[in-house]
């Protein structure tokens, strides 16, 4: 018999993890709420694809869906308003042919449906409201048609920082509130190199412009969740000015402004990333900080570390409780330093004190003359400093 696995979920991570799975000798079933919906989701978000994550993304087949919307990243440039000092990354430095890429997120959620359109999974429109444990699994889904119940071998859970199946399970999770919003939008640059990605960190905040190709730049920008709420009341030309004010004029004058989006900022974390025949991904495992762009890129080498280990651990077996203690130990690591990393970016340049400021300049500088810590830094943001897991997938 096949072994039974259903993936609940259908954003981001979830329909990477169908993606995944979708030439998978599986007895597999998929149930998220806006299932079946036709229409693309308003979410002009940028996000980030390190060069680790788009190589996984295109082994899972996905590379003809994506190509005519990435935009690469072949330069990064970090400094602060106010100061001279600055850190430069570049692609020709690496092996890689970018930094990263950057894609619109309602592009990557078509391309990953187009992904899946040919899956074999038995698709439910609805969610979990029930669940048990008895030999196996059993949930309670609640459909437009009503209730059905699903019994297998494990549960893959991709429901976002709220997971309704961590709370049936009695699943601990610790969180840590910012005080902090992002606010995402678009603008235009004229005159700017379109592969070029810029962080810049002030007293009103930090802030990424992500090249989108044709002049167009995805802007994060966060800021205090009380300034935010003024910000978001300017009118665009208003708006446009703040961001102005606060980034500087070196790359010229910003136009063209798109429709904002904010959303509060939280770190939260599952101290054990795993309940009874259960595994947790993406932000339902954890869910950090924006500010370097990891959360996406973590939850899919999290996800390629499952696959790997279910299909040689065997389906059947692998949720087990002594099997998911070994992944998660094994996955610790990676995810306490992309944490950690995330922190200290957020401590650091994220202060207004001046002696802070006057430390992450002189920081600044250091790195930009550090090879080896460069070096260092470079990997972890490409995603290369996990050699085991490119090992497995070759």
């Amino acid at each position: 018999m096949r072994p039974k696995v259903l993936v609940i979920g259908d954003g981001l991570v979830g329909l990477t993890a169908l993606s995944a799975l979708n030439h998978s000798e599986l007895d597999l079933t998929w149930v998220g709420p806006n299932l079946n919906e036709g229409s693309l989701p308003d979410d002009f978000r940028s996000i980030v694809l390190n060069s680790t994550s788009k190589e996984w993304l295109d082994h899972w087949g996905l590379a003809t869906y994506l190509a005519d919307y990435l935009t690469p990243i072949t330069a990064l440039e970090i400094s602060e308003s106010g100061a001279l000092s600055h850190c430069h990354f570049s692609a020709a430095k690496t092996t890689r042919p970018a930094l990263g890429y950057v894609v619109p997120a309602f592009r990557l959620i078509e391309a990953l449906r187009k992904g899946t359109e040919g899956s074999h999974a038995t698709k439910i429109q609805g969610k979990v409201v029930g669940w048990s444990q008895d030999a196996c699994s059993e949930v309670i889904i609640e459909t437009p048609m009503g209730e059905r119940r699903w019994q297998g071998d494990c549960l893959i859970s991709c429901e976002g920082a709220h997971s309704s199946l961590r709370e049936m399970q009695g699943l601990d999770v610790h969180t840590k509130c910012y005080d902090q919003v992002a606010i995402t939008a678009m603008v235009t640059l004229k005159g700017q190199s379109e592969t070029v990605a810029f962080e810049r960190f002030s007293s009103d905040g930090s802030m990424a412009f992500l090249p989108r190709g044709k002049g167009r730049y995805g802007v994060v920008w966060i800021v205090s969740s009380e300034y935010a709420e003024v910000l978001m009341s300017f009118c665009d030309q208003a708006f446009l000015a703040a961001l102005q004010h606060s980034f500087g004029t070196r790359l010229g004058l910003f136009s063209s402004l798109s429709k904002r989006v904010c959303y509060p900022l939280s770190l939260s974390w599952m101290p054990s990333r795993f309940g009874p025949n259960t595994i947790y991904l993406g932000n339902a495992a954890q869910s950090i900080h924006p500010v370097m762009g990891q959360g996406y890129n973590l939850g899919i080498r999290d996800l390629a570390a499952w696959v790997n280990f279910a299909e040689y651990q065997g389906w059947q077996v692998c949720s087990r409780m002594d099997h998911l203690l070994s992944y998660s130990r094994a996955r610790e690591s990676d995810r306490q330093r992309v944490i950690r990393y995330s922190e200290q970016i957020v401590s650091v340049f994220g202060s207004k004190f001046s002696g802070t400021r006057a430390a992450r300049r002189l920081a600044l500088s250091l790195l930009d003359e550090s090879p080896s810590l460069k070096s260092w830094v470079m990997g972890a943001s490409l995603g290369e400093a996990y050699p085991w897991l490119q090992k497995e997938r070759e």
